[in-house]
């Protein structure tokens, strides 16, 4: 009954397919099957949805929920259902009932996606959830609550990576041997946990974890503290830290992009009044990958001028939203979001010149980054160059050999930049160069990494293990900020 509803559905009958998915929820109902019943009652809900029967949809999820409740259903399932209400409330105008349930089925997905070892699946949950916090970023949007709706942007961000940080093996933290030590024996044991699936015995360690991370918190406000903190919590920026961030001079900015279905938000946010502005154009996402798409290949062109007009489309919706409010900047912090993350913002002009032109520029993944860059100790000195570690490229070699004799320093090239020379050079430097080959892992992103001499390769994961006050490292290679494309602003 249930596979003859999907047949009726695809053929247009949807009383037909309303008589079959009753008839097979029944039967599963005679069985005590509740997440059967559940699958039956979404399905149901879609069938009504389909002939406009908004207010039946929704009666018939909340009796499915009443009957079959968090305490014996498969969360998600129950994530489907509080979707399925959200739309219902929607169609009523009903914005806080909207926003409650899209809540509710956001924090089922994070815990279930955070919980699972396959990342395949982690990554499925991911596209489900994409859906789900872009609904609630523009459900804040339009409530007028726009603080809210850029911590929901947010918090929407590489949640795998930030998964995966969470059990990763990180440098020691600066506490107590004892606290260090009961914070290890917990990670190995939600990790084992983890392995199998979700457990009481997963469920049991994050509790434990949790008291542990608070009792660090409690010995401890130091930078390196806070920052150690938030890759384990996976916590993100709020915008009254962004605000601070920014300080009260009015020469900094941050700028970021969220990319929906049907538009693209714009925060910005200045230190001049520390007032957060959202901006909401209207482009279709596909039209605004393409623009993206045929612009970066005009750009690959330096003998013709063909750019210039996609250049300009370009800016008139990215740029020209927020031109008022970043006119008089010194300096602007961009945060890209989907495809924007391969444009070069800078380049693009306002009022008739290159961004770059009026304006120093950086980038990020995410604005939660910037709490702790303005944190590294500026107090070393000296520099490190790193280049053609492969002994195959000869223009990397002259790079870090003009690198190092501009900074007054010695390069490290070929056969002699091993993994142990490298970790032990380090220390106390302020800026720090590579110019080698590098190598995207998609399916393990920590396991990216820099090539090195003797077929070695210094990874993302090892870095994370390392202790280092570089104010600036530079990696000049052919795979360096590269990502897959995956939902989620993935990394």
């Amino acid at each position: 009954y249930r596979d003859l509803t999907y047949t009726l559905i695809a053929a247009g009958d949807y009383d037909g397919a309303l008589e079959a998915v009753e008839t097979a929820g029944r039967i599963y109902a005679a069985g005590r099957f509740s997440d059967e019943v559940l699958s039956t009652v979404s399905t149901k809900a879609l069938v009504l949805f389909n002939q406009g029967k908004w207010e039946d949809a929704g009666k018939a999820i909340e009796e499915g929920l009443e009957t079959y409740g968090p305490e014996e259903s498969d969360p998600t399932l129950l994530s489907g259902c509080y979707v399925g209400l959200s739309v219902v409330a929607a169609k009523g105008a009903d914005k806080a009932g909207e926003l409650s349930n899209l809540l509710k089925a956001a924090g089922l997905l994070d815990s279930i996606r955070a919980r699972l070892s396959s990342g395949d699946l982690r990554q499925g949950f991911q596209g489900n959830e994409v859906t789900v916090y872009g609904a609630i970023v523009e459900a804040y949007r339009e409530r007028g609550e726009v603080e809210r709706s850029f911590e929901y942007a947010e918090r929407s961000k590489s949640r795998m990576l930030v998964e995966d940080l969470r059990t990763a093996d990180l440098r020691r933290p600066p506490v107590s041997d004892s606290l260090a030590d009961e914070e290890k024996v917990l990670l190995d044991d939600l990790r084992a946990a983890l392995t199998n699936g979700p457990d009481a015995r997963a469920t049991e360690a994050e509790r434990k974890l949790k008291i542990v991370w608070d009792a660090m918190e409690a010995t401890s406000q130091s930078p390196e503290m806070r920052e150690y903190l938030s890759l384990r919590r996976g916590d993100t920026i709020s915008a009254a830290e962004a605000r601070l961030l920014l300080g009260g001079d009015g020469k900094t900015g941050i700028v970021e992009y969220y990319i929906l279905n049907k538009r693209l938000l714009i925060y910005a946010l200045t230190g001049r009044d520390g007032h957060l502005q959202a901006f909401s154009v209207d482009v279709e996402r596909p039209k605004l990958e393409d623009l993206n798409k045929r612009l970066l290949l005009a750009l690959q062109d330096p003998t013709t001028d063909a750019h210039s007009g996609l250049a300009r489309e370009m800016s008139e919706l990215i740029l020209a939203p927020v031109s008022e409010t970043i006119r008089d900047l010194e300096h602007i912090h961009f945060v890209p979001h989907g495809v924007l993350h391969g444009l070069p913002i800078h380049a693009l002009q306002l009022d008739g010149q290159a961004l770059l032109d009026r304006h120093t520029v950086s980038y990020s993944q995410s604005a939660s980054v910037l709490r702790f860059l303005e944190s590294k100790d500026a107090s070393t000195s000296g520099a490190l160059a790193v280049g053609d570690t492969t002994m195959d490229l000869p223009f990397a070699r002259a790079e870090s050999l003009k690198l190092a004799e501009l900074l007054g320093t010695r390069a490290i090239t070929g056969s002699e930049a091993t993994k142990d020379l490298l970790i032990a050079s380090l220390g106390g430097r302020r800026n720090v160069s590579f110019s080698c080959h590098a190598r995207f892992s998609a399916d393990d992103p920590l396991a990216s990494g820099i090539k090195l001499a003797g077929d070695e390769m210094l990874t993302a994961r090892d870095w994370l293990t390392l202790k280092t006050s570089a104010e600036l490292i530079s990696l000049s290679a052919c795979e360096s900020a590269v990502s897959s494309e995956r939902p989620g602003d993935e990394m």
